[in-house]
């Protein structure tokens, strides 16, 4: 019976194989074929050299396949040996090396084909992962996702914006049939999204622009995160946004500050509500004759009542939010709201803000302050099919766009001109002149510096006349001493 019998004769870890072959006691060869193997597949602990049926028991995935290949060596070489054996080949020496040689280059040449084959496909796909993933990195939805995911995944106004603004390029890529990547957010870019957003969505420019610097600001994000992959514009950082002339920014404000007059406060003062109202009304009069928030009004109480050197009364207390001392003078109209309302608290909390307006509405309608005034308001609208909010400029009813903010800006309006700015300031706190007059739009020279301008600059003509005057009595004086 013939046999093959696999040989690790090498000292080395890894060395080639030699393979015995047996055939009746005339034919017995030996030949060391190319095939390398590990040292450690054929010996026990004990030194005794394996059987190749015991190299891979309990062996890995890789010995197991290096078993399978000599095993096909073994049954192709025997295989062909039966054949040309019964054939009356004569099996000499030659014949042995010349068959073996043959069998073995075609199994290990096809193994070493297979383990190439395998490595290039390798190769091909970690160029094509490495490919796609600096693909989809360089994406602008990627950039805006980052955002969502790791700069502000806890903050919750943050996540809404960008959500949304992921959703509006989305939008933008399906109708104009691109896909954004970030070195295509240029100045152009950002020029033509705004326009998009005005135009498609119905945005204001305010909310526009905020789209605008959010974009910006995600593909830089991203950059940094991936300074060698991500690649983007050359003007990034210098990208200018959408700016409103003066006459546009005059109007919008001039739409946002809607105050109430003391006539009108007096108006909702003598109006019967129902007793729903109550709290609400009492509300909008003390805002708007102390100009704190209603989360301040805590503030109003007995303990903070002090009196200066003349008598007066005033509500004193440090304001944390704004970093000022609050000094209020308890005036005439306060002491008639408390004695009509009691002290000014209210049930209201800080995050009561939808139904004191709605309650606020009721209110100034029902006491008649239906004045049209140019103004803007959210309004439900349908923009692209769909369903949403907008906010409207047009003509409305002075009571359909009161707010809970309109009392602070009628505290600042209505005493800015009693008071002076800078003890405004200290209630509002507002940090400059020019800012509080910005927050309720009006120019930091009122009627009275026109008036105190006007009589000093006369004051120094008629100064100027009498040494004018003066003058030239002296000289006429001298003359006629001569």
């Amino acid at each position: 019976m013939a046999t093959l019998q696999f040989l690790y004769r090498s000292k080395k870890e890894k060395g080639n194989l030699t393979i015995r072959f047996r055939h009746s006691s005339n034919i017995h060869y030996r030949y060391t074929t190319k095939i390398v193997s590990n040292k450690e597949y054929w010996f026990t602990t004990k030194g005794k050299h394996k059987n190749l049926n015991d190299i891979a028991n309990k062996g890995t995935a890789e010995v197991k396949n290096h078993k399978k290949d000599l095993e096909d060596i073994r049954d192709k070489f025997l295989l062909k040996f039966t054949t040309e054996f019964n054939s009356g080949v004569v099996i000499s020496r030659e014949w042995f090396k010349e068959t073996l040689s043959e069998i073995v280059t075609i199994v290990i040449d096809k193994l070493e084909i297979e383990k190439r084959q395998k490595a290039k496909e390798q190769k091909e796909l970690e160029i094509l992962n490495k490919e796609q993933s600096s693909y989809k990195t360089n994406l602008v939805t990627s950039a805006i996702q980052r955002v969502i995911d790791v700069e502000y995944f806890d903050k919750k106004d943050s996540l809404r914006l960008y959500n949304q603004l992921k959703s509006k390029i989305v939008v933008y890529q399906e109708v104009k049939k691109v896909e954004l990547k970030t070195k295509d957010i240029t100045q152009d870019f950002i020029n033509s999204f705004y326009a998009f957003l005005v135009t498609y969505f119905k945005h204001s420019h305010a909310t526009s622009n905020k789209h605008c610097k959010s974009l910006t600001h995600a593909v830089r994000y991203q950059k940094n995160a991936f300074p060698n992959i991500v690649e983007v514009s050359h003007n990034i950082n210098s990208i200018k946004y959408k700016r409103l002339t003066k006459s546009e920014i005059r109007e919008q404000k001039d739409e946002i500050v809607i105050p109430l007059s003391f006539e009108e406060l007096d108006l909702i003062h003598n109006t019967e509500v129902p007793t729903r109202l109550q709290d609400a009304k009492k509300t909008i009069l003390f805002i708007s004759e102390v100009g704190l928030r209603v989360s301040d009004f805590n503030k109003l109480t007995d303990e903070n009542i002090k009196t200066n050197k003349q008598g007066v009364k005033y509500w004193g207390f440090w304001n944390k939010k704004t970093g000022y001392d609050v000094v209020l003078p308890i005036n005439k109209r306060i002491l008639k709201y408390i004695d009509c309302y009691g002290k000014p608290k209210t049930t209201f909390k800080e995050n009561d803000d939808v139904i004191l307006n709605e309650q606020i509405k009721d209110i100034c309608k029902i006491a008649g302050i239906d004045e049209l005034v140019k103004s803007r308001k959210s309004q439900s609208v349908i923009v692209n099919g769909e369903k949403t909010r907008r906010t409207i400029s047009k003509v409305y009813k002075k009571y359909e766009i009161i707010t809970n903010h309109s009392f602070r800006r009628t505290f600042a309006t209505n005493y800015v001109k009693i008071i002076g700015a800078y003890n405004v300031r200290a209630v509002t706190g507002h940090k400059s002149d020019e800012m509080l007059y910005k927050y309720i739009n009006e120019s930091a020279i009122n009627d009275d510096q026109i008036s105190q301008m006007y009589s000093r600059m006369n004051e120094n003509a008629d100064r100027l006349e009498q040494k004018h005057i003066k003058t030239q009595l002296n000289i006429i004086k001298n003359v006629s001493n001569q």
